[in-house]
């Protein structure tokens, strides 16, 4: 049997890279909000008619084809690096979950390759990387809202005959946003770097789990400012899959939509819960909780 504390470790180094990812995608997330601002103002507002302190057009076609085109610029610069950047997030977990399960459970490489397919055809991420039209990933990504929530309010603030200084900083302030509030950018992707980059480490870890009959795991993600009481009772502790079964039912699991639909290797802690079930074998679980051969031997 592999050494029951350097298999903890490696668990606990496995989520620290997690970690490092998502505060990585954030930081990437708030630079491309600052670029769409630097976008929409030189491209857009910088290009309209003013006079006496104001815009003189307010929404004709030469309008709208300029704001459009201000998105659309950004969008093939910025966001696509962007996106770029979150593919390749992708697949380090991947590989992550890959040594992990190779190092700790005797995974073969033919295992995980196999499940690496299985996850990208389902995430609708294509053999050379690119994200397949219409699929869950397109989705995700797609911030077609975003754009309207923003033009709607710019035409909006126009109409109403808004000063061009006040309107400038109306427009920085809606897509940077202000302090405790996001802007539209990165409140639409904020969610999507948690939720997205944990649950697609919980799942691909339940996938090795199914395929190499795996059935006890340690809840890995250590403890932060905002973790949840939920959270902190499991943090770092080994249980058996039959015990995560029960988990809907603790009144301490609050940020979750539904219990009967709750999924507590995708959904964990609820949303923005960065812990993930590590799957361990048998007797590197009876080594690190003892109490468990004796309750499962009793079952």
């Amino acid at each position: 049997m592999q050494d029951p504390k350097k298999i903890q470790k490696l668990s606990r180094e496995k989520a620290m890279k997690l970690d490092k990812l998502i505060d990585a995608v954030e930081r990437r997330i708030a630079q491309s909000q600052n670029d769409l601002a630097k976008s929409v103002l030189k491209d857009f507002l910088e290009q309209l008619n003013i006079k006496r302190g104001r815009v003189e057009e307010i929404q004709n076609r030469r309008t709208t084809t300029l704001f459009n085109k201000a998105y659309a610029d950004f969008t093939k610069t910025s966001k696509a690096e962007l996106v770029k950047s979150i593919i390749i997030d992708i697949n380090n977990i991947l590989e992550e979950n890959g040594k992990f399960y190779r190092t700790t459970a005797n995974a073969t490489k033919a295992t995980e390759i196999d499940l690496k397919r299985i996850v990208n055809r389902r995430l609708g991420i294509d053999s050379d990387g690119s994200l397949l039209k219409n699929g869950y990933m397109s989705g995700v990504l797609d911030d077609t809202n975003v754009k309207l929530d923003l033009q709607r309010y710019v035409f909006k603030e126009m109409l109403k005959g808004v000063g061009y200084e006040a309107l400038k900083e109306g427009i920085e302030m809606k897509i940077k946003g202000e302090p405790e509030k996001l802007g539209v950018f990165e409140k639409h992707y904020k969610t999507f770097s948690y939720d997205v980059y944990a649950q697609l480490n919980g799942f691909t870890s339940k996938l090795y789990a199914d395929k190499l009959g795996l059935e006890h795991f340690i809840y890995q993600g250590g403890i932060i400012e905002t973790s949840r009481k939920f959270c902190k009772k499991r943090n770092g502790k080994v249980f058996s899959t039959e015990e995560a079964e029960k988990w809907k039912d603790d009144p301490d699991l609050k940020a979750i939509p539904n219990r009967e639909t709750y999924k507590w290797f995708i959904d964990r802690g609820g949303y923005n819960c960065r812990h993930d079930p590590d799957f361990i074998v048998k007797e590197v679980a009876y080594a690190l909780r003892p109490d468990l051969r004796e309750i499962e031997s009793n079952a």
